[in-house]
């Protein structure tokens, strides 16, 4: 049985050989025609309406959201023969989709070198109040000096790091196998932050509502942060520091981890707000507007 399935792999494997080597050939041989297309070329849009939302559908590619130089909308990006971009407005909603018709070896062995370097930049009016959508993949995820109403901004392997950004309404950040930094952010009501295999840290992060962060071997980092209502931090095999804005008193406290100190209560009720601290394999040390936990008289 075993002999079996060691045939079938390395059958499939030479298979997949020969095709690749058959593709090559009817190229001559030639390694710089396996990249995706012709030379890409710059591509500025600019729209002047009022924009009520933005989504943007990508991927291998990186984004990039920053402040307006007035109040209209630009986004600028590369296209070739193969990687287009469809770019369509209708009734205060802006959409910018990838269309990528590239050959099949591009996208097994990635041999677009160009890809490395091209990002898509959407500037944003400094009022701006609308929704914004953000998914891309292979890439990261970048925002400084804007403002939105809801903001969700996906990928996978890349970071996403915002700065000065302001939600009016739910923050949803969340990628895999990067880090997360987020430096000055502001939202009305809830900020959800989401990785694995990677660091998250937040400083001077306010929310109206609930902040979460969860990663999986991966540190999470605080400084600063205040949440109105609840304020969790997961992760596994990583350790959780830092500050919180506010006294110890002020939480409803549940903490929890494995093989490392905890200088938090693991149990403490009958605070106005919930915080919810907890790891493994790892040590938790939050301390309270500046100042040690331990230096509070509560029991463990």
């Amino acid at each position: 049985m075993k002999n079996n399935k060691f045939l079938i792999a390395g059958g499939t494997l030479l298979a997949g050989i020969i095709l690749f080597f058959i593709g090559f050939a009817t190229l001559g041989f030639d390694i710089n025609k396996l990249n995706n297309g012709s030379e890409y070329h710059s591509v500025s849009y600019v729209q002047s309406e009022n924009v009520q939302s933005i989504t943007v559908d990508d991927d291998n590619t990186a984004i990039s959201i920053v402040r307006s130089k007035d109040e209209k909308v630009y986004v600028d990006y590369s296209e070739n023969d193969t990687v287009r971009y469809e770019v369509s407005y209708e009734s205060g909603k802006l959409t910018i989709a990838k269309k990528d018709t590239g050959r099949w070896w591009n996208h097994i062995f990635n041999f677009d070198i160009q890809s490395l370097s091209r990002e898509v930049k959407v500037a944003l009016p400094e009022k701006f109040q609308g929704d914004l959508q953000i998914t891309t993949s292979n890439s990261k995820i970048s925002a400084e000096q804007v403002s939105t109403g809801n903001a969700v901004l996906t990928t996978s392997n890349g970071s996403i790091t915002l700065s000065n950004f302001v939600a009016k309404n739910n923050l949803r950040v969340k990628t895999s196998n990067a880090r997360v930094e987020l430096d000055d952010v502001k939202s009305e009501r809830t900020v959800s932050v989401k990785t694995s295999n990677g660091k998250i840290t937040m400083k001077k992060v306010t929310s109206g509502g609930e902040i979460s962060a969860e990663t999986s071997n991966g540190r999470i980092e605080i400084d600063a942060i205040d949440a109105k209502n609840k304020l969790q931090l997961t992760s596994s095999n990583g350790r959780i520091t830092g500050s919180i804005k506010g006294a110890l008193r002020d939480f409803s406290v549940t903490s929890k981890t494995s093989n490392g100190q905890n200088n938090l209560p693991e149990n403490l009720p009958d605070g106005q707000k919930t915080l919810v601290v907890k790891t493994s394999n790892a040590g938790i040390d939050i301390k309270f507007a500046g100042k040690s936990t331990s230096s509070d008289s509560i029991p463990q």
